[in-house]
């Protein structure tokens, strides 16, 4: 039941993500790699928010595809690169966060509008992917049947 809940939940939260947060991710890594080659500091940052964005996005497609074949065993048997880049695209997502929400007291003096269309530009590219991440890390760290062995003693 969990991995058919997870499955609605990708489809509904991670496939959007997948497409919109994707082209994002390699436009900011395209975009950051120009500017660093331009002799632009503001570069860096840019670029890699979208390395780390490349590397959740894969991480995280990784990470599904394993638990719903394999469910909790096959997280627990994932690539540790699969983790690291997970962690990385959820750094890239939360720095994506904070940079909006710099500019949030802009879009709120326009009303619930503003505040409105940056909720449906800026989660879509990435930090819709924060509670699938959570899902999967605790779907890894607490089993099923260990939860089950440790009520029944």
């Amino acid at each position: 039941m969990d991995r058919k809940f997870y499955a609605v939940l990708a489809g509904l939260l991670g496939l959007p993500t997948l497409a919109t947060g994707g082209l994002f991710a390699l436009t900011a890594f395209m975009f950051g790699g120009l500017m660093l080659t331009q002799g632009e500091s503001d570069g860096a940052p840019v670029l890699l928010a979208g390395l780390g964005g490349l590397l959740g996005l894969t991480a995280w497609a990784n990470l599904s595809w394993r638990y719903w074949r394999e469910g909790g065993p096959g997280l627990r048997q994932a690539p540790r690169w699969a983790w690291l880049g997970l962690a990385a695209g959820c750094v890239a997502a939360v720095w994506l966060l904070a940079t909006a929400s710099a500019d949030y007291s802009k879009y709120a003096a326009e009303g619930a509008f503003g505040v409105g269309m940056l909720a449906v530009a800026i989660l879509p590219r990435g930090p819709l992917l924060l509670p699938l991440a959570l899902y999967l890390a605790l779907a890894a760290l607490w089993p099923r049947h260990r939860a089950a062995a440790a009520g029944s003693g």
